[in-house]
């Protein structure tokens, strides 16, 4: 018969199996997780060229000439902004009656970037306009935006394709890479912000995958200010949504029909 020291001994050392097991469970989530966002973050950044244009203006258009007509004619009225032929490479028509324009670039001073950070001009046109995100991205956006209904946080836009939240108006804003991110906003109270030491605040959010928006700490909140106001200062704003349709997917792969080449 065993004896009980033996026992023992072979108890300690399945235990030590066990602590190691979840140590590697731990560790491969942890790598599976970062090329998850390594690979996320190549999707974002194909994407940074372009952006989609829906709306009421563009459903009651039947065709793609006819959307493209009032994109233009939209951007002009209302942004005073003739769009340079040379940089829109193409639009296509998505199956949810979007439309994704895809510019041939990105940078400061480039349509894109032009209309992007004007789009609160659009107001009122029937036009919106949003970046085009991954389906991960996307989802941390809509899960934001039904926080920012229950009246948990008080905006979330995007810039550059990053999601962004600011839990209260006189919050800086934090940029929200995972679920638990958002479970932890979801948490916090709304409207008044949070009350823990700032520095201990952020060293537990950049754990916990909400990161404080580095180009905020060297300016106001983008929040606490006028949302036109905040489109200059953050070099994004918040993002102008068609609620309407019910759809927020931004998927480039539904296309309905061929690009409009300019």
């Amino acid at each position: 018969m065993e004896s009980l020291s033996a026992l023992s001994d072979r108890q300690r050392s399945a235990d030590m199996d066990i602590v190691q097991l979840q140590r590697e469970t731990t560790d491969l989530r942890r790598r599976l997780q970062q090329l998850e966002l390594s690979d996320d973050r190549r999707q974002q950044e194909k994407r940074l060229t372009t952006l989609i244009f829906s709306g009421p203006s563009l459903q009651q258009q039947n065709d793609r000439d006819g959307a493209a007509r009032v994109i233009e004619t939209t951007i002009q009225r209302y942004l005073g902004l003739s769009l340079d032929r040379a940089q829109l490479k193409a639009l296509i028509r998505l199956r949810n009656g979007k439309v994704l324009a895809e510019f041939s670039a990105a940078t400061a001073g480039s349509d894109r970037d032009k209309i992007f950070r004007s789009k609160t001009k659009l107001r009122g046109s029937g036009l919106f306009v949003a970046e085009s995100l991954t389906p991960r991205r996307q989802e941390l956006f809509s899960s934001l935006l039904q926080l920012k209904k229950e009246g948990k946080i008080f905006s979330v836009f995007t810039r550059a394709g990053d999601v962004l939240a600011c839990r209260s108006r006189d919050t800086a804003p934090v940029r929200v890479v995972d679920a638990e991110a958002v479970r932890r906003l979801a948490g916090a109270r709304g409207g008044g912000g949070v009350t823990a030491d700032p520095a201990q605040r952020r060293a537990q959010e950049s754990e916990r995958g909400v990161m404080p928006d580095g180009a905020a700490a060297l300016q106001p909140p983008p929040c606490a200010l006028p949302p036109a106001e905040a489109d200059r200062s953050s070099g994004g704003g918040v993002v102008e949504l068609d609620e309407r349709g019910g759809d927020e997917t931004n998927i480039v792969e539904n296309v309905s029909s061929q690009p409009i080449e300019p």
